[in-house]
């Protein structure tokens, strides 16, 4: 990360009352349903069309000169805005206010890093940090995506539109080899200022709550052994079609060479002794297309795939297991009930998700990239996944990365991706956000 440290900074304290006036008039409002009607309906009702870069987009129409948005470490919301002083003073106090355009596309409670929002909406205010930014969000989109598509492998591992700098970040494997990277960005019009290289390596998956869940409780979190021998976790339960199964991760179905389309792989709970739970049924090929897929490689939306229970009512839609506690580095496998989930939401810079997998349990950290390219090896991308710094070990993979609803984990949990792996240079966890999940594997019913 490039330090804020010489950032200008002003602090803005708007009260919500004439955002909520804005707010009637904006296009993309967040839908106002309660936690009951949206569980009836689904999880994925409630998420905007696209990635959490098209919110970007919504946001900065709404707030022209737009260039990113993330939690610092006090939980404090920060909007980058390009301009100078003056011209963000200007901005802050015309229609396009900052409050009412990221509570439009993202909710009100995201104003305040999901905390329960009080009644009385028009009693509040968010302070929120806004950063002078060099360049607005389409602008670097746009450069992002250029990049991409040139991005010489395997010398440049990863790129990002790092919104918590305002740049985009390239990873290499060696800082000393960039000259021709250097090169090829300039010939596509990117000025040099505007990226930032770091050392990055190849995203490793975590292949390894290990007892046999009860036959009519089969819930996220719990372990499953795939007929290659492979240990991972039960992301969660869901129907599609109207056919029951699960969602766990795509790198468990197969051999890192072979990765991508349905093989049929068994899947048996917790191991190969005890009989199959599940076969794979829907598990998308990598193919030669996507605006972030690099010349000549193969991209796919997510590491998922999609599991048929072969039992009968051996599962609970909704239900994730819940353990004791939970820790930064390895929490608590001792399972004493469930989650319910109520929604779901795609994940932003800096907010604390939790993951709950067999192999190190319920752990927790935060967003540190969002919308990353990750490179698996064998030419094969996973496009605009996103990594934190929770706890992980091999085995968790396939596991419910989720946060709690309205901040307290009684009221439920929100759902924000699939453990996919991490980064051997950064130790940073990969998951796969919910909105990437269900673009390969829609249509998903998770409601309880």
């Amino acid at each position: 990360m490039a330090s804020r440290s010489n950032q200008k900074r002003w602090i803005i304290s708007l009260t919500l009352f004439s955002a909520v006036v804005l707010l009637n008039s904006c296009a993309n409002l967040v839908d106002d349903k309660s936690d009951t009607e949206l569980s009836n309906l689904g999880v994925m009702e409630e998420l905007t069309p696209g990635t959490i870069e098209d919110d970007f987009a919504r946001v900065e129409a709404l707030l022209p000169g737009f260039g990113g948005l993330f939690y610092d470490d006090n939980g404090i919301l920060n909007v980058y805005l390009k301009g100078n002083h003056t011209e963000i003073a200007a901005q802050n106090n015309s229609t396009a206010n900052v409050e009412a355009a990221v509570a439009s596309v993202f909710g009100y409670d995201r104003l305040f890093n999901n905390q329960a929002v009080p009644e009385t909406v028009q009693s509040l205010s968010a302070d929120i940090t806004v950063l002078q930014g060099e360049y607005d969000f389409s602008t670097l989109r746009k450069w992002r995506n250029a990049i991409s598509e040139k991005m010489n492998m395997p010398i440049a591992v990863s790129i990002d539109l790092d919104e918590s700098i305002n740049r985009i970040v390239v990873g290499v494997e060696s800082l000393d080899a960039t000259d021709d990277i250097k090169s090829m960005i300039t010939q596509q019009g990117v000025p040099l200022a505007a990226v930032v290289f770091e050392k990055d390596s190849i995203d490793i998956s975590d292949v390894s709550l290990t007892d046999k869940s009860s036959p009519v409780r089969i819930r996220g979190g719990f372990k499953i052994t795939s007929s290659l021998g492979g240990g991972c976790s039960i992301g969660f339960s869901a129907t599609r079609n109207g056919v029951k199964g699960f969602v766990t991760a795509n790198h468990c179905t197969e051999s890192a060479s072979t990765r991508g389309g349905v093989q049929g792989t068994r899947f048996y709970q917790p191991t190969s002794g005890l009989g199959t739970i599940g076969i794979e049924r829907v598990d998308p090929p990598f193919q030669q297309t996507g605006a972030l897929c690099p010349s000549g490689s193969y991209c796919r939306a997510s590491d998922a795939a999609f599991i048929e229970y072969t039992g009968r009512d051996t599962y609970r839609r909704g239900l994730v297991a819940r353990t004791s506690s939970r820790s930064r580095s390895s929490g608590s496998t001792n399972v004493v009930g469930s989650f319910k989930v109520v929604h779901a939401r795609k994940p932003l810079m800096g907010e604390t998700v939790n993951k709950i997998g067999y192999k190190t349990g319920w752990t927790y950290g935060t967003v540190k990239d969002t919308c990353k390219l990750s490179y698996r090896g064998y030419g094969k991308y996973y496009t605009c996944q996103t990594r934190a710094d929770y706890g992980r070990g091999g085995g968790d993979s396939g596991g419910l990365v989720f946060a709690s609803a309205n901040g307290n984990f009684d009221d439920g949990i929100v759902i924000y991706g699939i453990h996919s792996g991490y980064s051997s240079d950064t130790n940073l966890a990969v998951f796969s956000p919910y909105d990437r999940v269900l673009s390969a594997l829609t249509p998903l019913g998770v409601n309880y």
